[in-house]
């Protein structure tokens, strides 16, 4: 059997920097392609009586938590507080027992109105914070704001209840949802460094299993590739 040792991968960053570290590299030389748009506006959707929800979001994603340092020293723009306005869902609390049809209503209500409301003030983004349901229920909140927003061709970042709740988790997750939100808003933050790179192809191959609700089993699985 022949086997061979591949080259450690190596990211680039602004201005050509390399670095083996995505993390490290990021905060020491900024992402490969910054935001053009400096001071994003950005609207956080969450039930009312639940701005410390949103609060703390916020907090995280502008000033660091964890390991993370927050998205103007790590993605360089900056996160205005008046460029932030809130979206309350009304009728809606997370201590309720709706069911997750009712609870997607109120959300759906809460993002069509404030769509009439700012019509001349088109968020870059906007943060839905939600009740976590499982991924085979197609009715909910998550499912139903990601609905309404793309027809209005609005870019969306989703964060449950729950995650916001569980300390330990959030701390390590802020630093995900900040990335995630970044490529959304037209960020670059690393490439592959390497020469010739127009000439490689790199895919990457996966799989998910097709989980039937009815029967609590696997039906399936499929496999899928992204180049």
């Amino acid at each position: 059997m022949t086997s061979y040792v591949l080259d450690p991968v190596h990211f680039q960053f602004h201005d050509d920097q390399i670095s083996a570290d995505k993390l490290r590299g990021i905060h020491k030389y900024g992402p490969y392609l910054p935001l053009a748009v400096q001071e994003p506006c950005c609207a956080f959707v969450f039930p009312s009586g639940c701005s410390a929800y949103a609060n703390r979001l916020y907090v995280a994603l502008k000033n660091g938590i964890g390991h993370f340092r927050g998205v103007e020293n790590t993605f360089r723009y900056t996160l205005s507080k008046d460029r932030v306005f809130p979206i309350p869902v009304t009728g809606y609390s997370p201590s309720s027992k709706d069911q997750h049809s009712v609870i997607a209503e109120h959300y759906k209500e809460a993002i069509l109105s404030c769509h009439e409301t700012h019509r001349g003030d088109k968020p870059d983004l906007l943060y839905v914070i939600h009740p976590r349901t499982a991924s085979y229920d197609l009715t909910t909140a998550y499912y139903e704001c990601k609905a309404q927003l793309l027809k209005r061709g609005l870019l969306s970042q989703s964060v449950t209840l729950d995650l916001l709740d569980n300390e330990p988790l959030f701390n390590w997750s802020a630093a995900n949802i900040a990335l995630a939100s970044f490529v959304k808003l037209g960020g670059i933050p690393w490439v592959l460094s390497g020469v010739d790179l127009d000439q490689d192809l790199i895919i990457g191959l996966g799989r998910a299993y097709l989980y039937d609700p009815k029967t609590q089993s696997n039906s399936g699985y499929v496999a899928f590739t992204a180049c």
